[in-house]
């Protein structure tokens, strides 16, 4: 059962993507499909690998959770843009995906192709 809330917060996701999100299509091993996302901003880290240091682009993505097309996110799935492709990673000992609310799920990923 949802609450008032809960429903506010649905909205507001809802209204997020409606004006600041984008198409893109995610892929489950040979299964697509398109949903709109919203591309958070970019964070480079570098991560020390062995005593060399290298830069690894992040992005997370934001999509409301019912608009998952193949339930919660797993490692290796993928999104992507015509250009750029992600792959949904665990960073820093989390999950690949986390909910901040029952309405909107943030997916972590690594850009894997550009």
């Amino acid at each position: 059962m949802s609450n008032m809330l809960d429903d506010g917060v649905a909205s507001m996701v809802g209204s997020l993507l409606a004006v600041a999100g984008s198409v893109y299509t995610y892929t489950r091993g040979s299964s697509s499909a398109t949903v709109t996302m919203r591309r958070t901003t970019p964070e480079n880290e570098t991560l020390d690998d062995n005593g060399q240091y290298v830069s690894t682009k992040f992005d997370d993505f934001l999509i409301g959770t019912s608009d998952m097309p193949y339930g919660d996110p797993v490692q290796g799935d993928r999104i992507s843009t015509s250009s750029t492709v992600y792959e949904v990673q665990p960073r820093g000992g989390e999950q690949v995906f986390r909910r901040s609310n029952p309405s909107m799920t943030r997916i972590f990923t690594i850009q894997v192709q550009r």
